[in-house]
């Protein structure tokens, strides 16, 4: 991860998730632009009270930091879908 992952004047950031990497870094690549990986973990949930929460206890478990989430649904169906951005912890 850059050492100030907010943009700064003048420019901008944009995070996505892709399905295939290999291609998305020669498309990156070829048009010159810079970007960064990080790695995510994603889980589809269902939707009572506190099933965000759990999953959430469960990665802090693992000494694994959310940097940032994204939410929405598993292709094809109407599942509930969670990605989120993790680092785990220095020195652990």
């Amino acid at each position: 991860m850059p050492s100030n992952p907010f943009p700064t004047e003048g420019k901008a950031l944009t995070r996505f998730v892709v399905d295939n990497p290999a291609a998305a870094k020669k498309v990156l690549d070829s048009e010159r632009l810079t970007y960064t990986e990080s790695e995510v973990r994603s889980g589809q949930t269902r939707t009572p009270a506190g099933e965000l929460a759990r999953g959430a206890s469960r990665l802090g478990e693992a000494d694994i930091n959310i940097n940032h989430g994204y939410c929405g649904v598993e292709p094809g169906t109407n599942v509930p879908l969670l990605i989120f951005g993790v680092r785990k912890l220095a020195g652990r």
